[in-house]
């Protein structure tokens, strides 16, 4: 079969491809080895684009990226034994036992601190140290936070205190019943089917005195799943 000539995708000139799949014009493929000078026919196209088309082996590729060998011998600043490693890492130490006094060294750049709770003095990297306040423990820590953090109006998020539960169900199930029954079974604001009612307090009960005026009828409304979450979102 007679394919229609074609540009070379490496030297762009036309020729006539043996097969709908050929990319390279003949010149192209045949290629001469710039390591060992031997001449070989490139077969990948892949090779073109990864900048490999100049070395017939990866063991050329090797010699021609790191010279004679991939290899070289280094020198452990620990023992001061020779030792041979790929020049591609980055190793500096001939075993791991060697880099165990070198990271020992390091450990001791930390700094001196001292607890701001307890007072104890430790040893911290200076990376490590984040904030204005430092702590040798997590006791420590929510300790003083306990003693000084803000807490109650204080705090940003402080929404009226906590919600007396036990005072608040006096009354509650009735006045739930009750609204439910006046509902019938639909959303009081969107007039849905209700599967899973919701009895939402309007004036929430934080903002309330007392259950008696949490729990009346007229501060109750029967909403369906989405509705509540919007009126929750608008009570906060």
């Amino acid at each position: 079969m007679v394919y229609r000539p074609k540009p070379c995708i490496y030297c762009e000139q036309l020729f006539e491809p043996l097969s709908s799949r050929s990319k390279l014009c003949p010149s192209c493929k045949q290629r001469t080895c710039v390591v060992c000078g031997q001449n070989f026919t490139l077969r990948s196209v892949q090779r073109l684009i990864d900048g490999h088309a100049n070395y017939c082996s990866p063991e050329c590729y090797l010699k021609g990226r790191w010279g004679a060998s991939h290899r070289e011998e280094r020198i452990c600043p620990t023992c001061s034994r020779p030792f041979i490693v790929y020049r591609s890492d980055d190793t500096r130490f001939c075993s791991l036992a060697c880099s165990v006094p070198h990271r020992a060294k390091e450990r001791n750049r930390q700094i001196r601190l001292g607890c701001d709770w307890c007072g104890t003095l430790f040893y911290r990297a200076p990376s490590n140290r984040t904030g204005a306040r430092v702590f040798c423990c997590h006791r420590c820590s929510a300790l003083w936070w306990a003693e000084y953090g803000l807490h109650g109006k204080q705090h940003p998020r402080w929404r009226g205190g906590p919600i007396r539960e036990k005072l608040f169900l006096v009354g509650w199930k009735a006045a739930r019943r009750i609204v439910l029954e006046r509902a019938d079974g639909r959303c009081e604001r969107c007039s849905i089917e209700l599967n899973k009612p919701k009895v939402h307090h309007i004036t929430p009960r934080r903002e309330c005195n007392s259950a008696e005026e949490a729990n009346e009828i007229g501060n109750l409304i029967a909403l369906c799943s989405k509705c509540h979450a919007v009126a929750e979102k608008e009570s906060r």
